[in-house]
């Protein structure tokens, strides 16, 4: 079951994907559930753990969250009172200590995490024991990715392909590595020319190109044209969705945000599947990334008076198109 948070006069809910509420908006924070649980915090700040079927909610006492869910049975949170991040479990205990001073989502292959007073990033596995060498950025690997890219020089070709442990898996360096994910490694080699690695490291493509998307989605990947617009090619570098878009984003199961900018420069996007066929005519800002069946999405409202910031609404999206939609409102 999926609940899904909502937001009420300030405060936060959650809905069942009719709609229906099913916990009243009485939270300061409140994120959906991946698996088996979500993360809410209350008025005082306390961290709480929402059972997603039965409802039941445990307090987790001395936890402040840093992370929105659960990955890969992780969370990243404090101590109430500490300034450093460790991970909290699905009991609601901290399975690794606070000892990072930033740390992001697990995925499959572990974690990125930054230590107080040192400014490299590095590897840490599921006991939080560091892997890997040291390097200066690292590009967040996908959830069942088990290479990506790693940073050792900022300037020009200094970036390489490393595997979930923090080790170098190539000797060739690039303008810039994008995430593993189909046993493909897609990378930017110069201006005008991209390509993708296997995950021995070796060049499999290359061609020109202006840009390339973060990662494979089921055998396509979105390409854009020098000087021109995004279309979706195969692994063969042959067009699938010839270019048309000036946005396409691959936001899994098979769904795509593609859109077009206004002649205000505003964004116009939309769901669309791996043809360009919009599955839903509602326009957003902003997607996430879906899982199990649904999406956040996000959609600026700008007439909130010549004297206020615009408003930034979310929604969630089912892949066949449908919106949550509590009470019929966005939020």
């Amino acid at each position: 079951m999926n609940i899904f948070p909502f937001k009420r006069e300030g405060r936060y809910g959650y809905a069942n994907h009719l709609g229906e509420i099913v916990i009243a908006s009485v939270f300061k924070r409140a994120e959906r559930n991946l698996g088996d649980f979500a993360l809410a915090e209350s008025e005082t700040g306390e961290a709480i753990l929402i059972h997603a079927r039965t409802l039941d909610r445990k307090f987790l006492r001395d936890t402040k969250l840093e992370g929105d869910e659960f990955h890969f049975g992780f969370v990243s949170a404090k101590r109430t009172h500490g300034p450093l991040v460790g991970y909290v479990d699905t009991s609601g205990q901290f399975a690794i200590e606070p000892t990072f001073s930033r740390a992001s989502v697990f995925d499959c292959g572990g974690a990125t995490v930054q230590y107080p007073g040192d400014q490299n990033y590095y590897r840490v596995d599921r006991e939080g024991n560091r892997r890997g060498q040291a390097w200066l950025s690292i590009t967040p690997f996908h959830p069942n990715g088990r290479f990506s890219g790693a940073t050792f020089d900022w300037y020009g070709q200094g970036r390489t392909v490393i595997d979930g442990e923090g080790n170098r898996v190539t000797g060739r360096a690039f303008r810039y590595v994008w995430r593993e994910h189909e046993g493909l490694i897609p990378v930017q080699i110069t201006e005008s020319s991209v390509g993708w690695l296997n995950t021995h490291g070796e060049l499999i493509q290359e061609f020109e190109a202006e840009k390339i998307g973060n990662n494979f989605q089921n055998g396509v990947i979105p390409v854009k044209e020098i000087d021109g617009q995004w279309g979706l090619m195969d692994v063969s570098a042959h067009w699938t969705l010839e270019p048309k878009f000036d946005f396409i984003e691959g936001i899994g199961e098979d769904r795509y945000a593609m859109g077009y900018m206004d002649k205000q420069g505003d964004w116009q996007v939309q769901l669309c599947d791996p043809t360009g066929l919009k599955i839903s005519e509602s326009v957003f800002d902003s997607f996430d990334f879906f899982e199990d069946g649904w999406c956040r999405v996000w959609r600026l409202d700008y007439f909130q008076g010549l004297d206020k910031e615009p408003r930034l609404h979310f929604n969630f999206i089912h892949r066949s198109g449908r919106l949550l939609n509590v009470l019929d409102r966005w939020e």
